[in-house]
């Protein structure tokens, strides 16, 4: 009598673990089956976020171009770099911070590979915002992960930059 009611007891444990196990991969199954989306950051329904402008799209108002040379700037080693993988951010962190003090009506934040330049190739940014803020108040946003969900697990650097209502981001840092 003990043994079958031991064995009942392990086939309900199996049967459990059997279910678990389908609504796991039924669940995994279904996220993958869904469209992948860009990241997108937006800002309060007060003061909605401002897309960054590549090179060569920036003008002010009289339609003269506005876009810096982006080979005057500092090399990527220059900038805080970050590891995203499986763990998140440096293998630990579903977060990541960007601060900086603001120096105009908005602040860039943008995202690059480490194997990618920069100056060279700007359309390669997997995370490409900005936000208002206020001249020499200081800046803070969280990046989650799920902003940066379709970039490939590897080594990136971040760059804040200013940014004025028309023109190109500049002053990276």
């Amino acid at each position: 009598m003990k043994l079958q009611e031991r064995l009942k007891k392990e086939y309900r444990l199996l049967a459990l673990a059997v279910v678990f196990f389908a609504a796991g991969a039924i669940f995994f199954w279904y996220d993958a089956s869904l469209p992948s989306h860009a990241p997108t950051s937006t800002g309060t329904p007060s003061s909605p976020a401002v897309s960054v402008q590549p090179p060569n799209s920036g003008a002010s108002q009289s339609g003269q171009q506005l876009d810096p040379d982006f080979s005057k700037f500092p090399p990527p080693a220059q900038f805080g770099t970050f590891t995203y993988g499986r763990g998140g951010f440096n293998g630990s962190s579903s977060t990541l911070l960007a601060s900086s003090t603001c120096n105009a009506s908005y602040i860039a934040v943008l995202i690059f590979p480490s194997a990618v330049d920069y100056r060279s190739d700007i359309e390669s940014a997997v995370y490409n915002d900005a936000f208002p803020c206020t001249a020499g108040r200081p800046f803070a946003l969280s990046i989650t992960t799920s902003d940066i969900a379709t970039a490939p697990f590897g080594n990136y650097y971040l760059i804040i930059a200013d940014q004025q209502k028309t023109g190109a981001w500049y002053n990276p840092r």
